[in-house]
């Protein structure tokens, strides 16, 4: 299962926690997720969640390279344009980038042109602060992505928190998803030591 996939999985099943951390930490209900196709000529965003309680619509993009086609910058006018006809509300996008770049392409935020400025958030994951991830064993399949001087330790830490989970399938499930991610930064051979169950 390659890295875009697997956060959208992520994000489908933790949902509420992801659009916490990413879009406003005071939403209490669950979102409600948004059939990913989008008008006229099909394109797909990688997660479109409904947030009823403000009559927002929350747009995901989890990105491994800065590479995109379109350029990410008018995509990201595209998808809200679609999403704005559609649902007729305010839109919320956030871009995150899983494996750190040094393209400039990872600090672009906005659209712009002689006439049009459209503007949505960016997160770079190596520059996320790994103790905001950790409060959620929902985000922890992250952590290893974040900022650290040490990422075996951060992996370690993880390791250390999946064992405290009560549920055996929250165990196996954060443990396979967090091997996977952190695939993108360490070797797997020592994710795999670290992550025994």
């Amino acid at each position: 299962m390659d890295a875009d996939n697997l956060c959208k999985r992520l994000v489908e099943e933790r949902r509420l926690s992801v659009v916490r951390w990413l879009v406003d930490p005071t939403i209490t209900g669950s979102p409600e997720i948004l059939k990913t196709e989008l008008g006229i000529d099909p394109i797909r965003a990688d997660f479109v969640s409904f947030l009823q309680i403000d009559n927002r619509v929350a747009h995901i993009e989890f990105q491994t390279s800065p590479q995109s086609d379109p350029p990410m910058p008018l995509r990201m006018l595209d998808y809200k344009v679609r999403l704005m006809r559609t649902y007729g509300c305010e839109v919320v996008q956030v871009v995150v980038f899983l494996q750190e770049s040094g393209s400039a392409k990872v600090f672009e935020d906005c659209f712009q042109d002689e006439m049009t400025l459209h503007r949505y958030k960016v997160v770079r994951m190596w520059e996320q602060d790994p103790e905001v991830l950790m409060r959620d064993p929902a985000l922890w399949p992250l952590v290893p992505l974040c900022r650290t001087g040490d990422p075996i330790g951060l992996v370690q830490r993880v390791a250390e928190g999946i064992e405290g989970l009560e549920s055996a399938r929250e165990r196996a499930e954060t443990a396979a998803f967090t091997y996977m991610l952190g695939g993108l930064r360490l070797d797997q051979g020592i994710l795999k030591r670290l992550l025994r169950e």
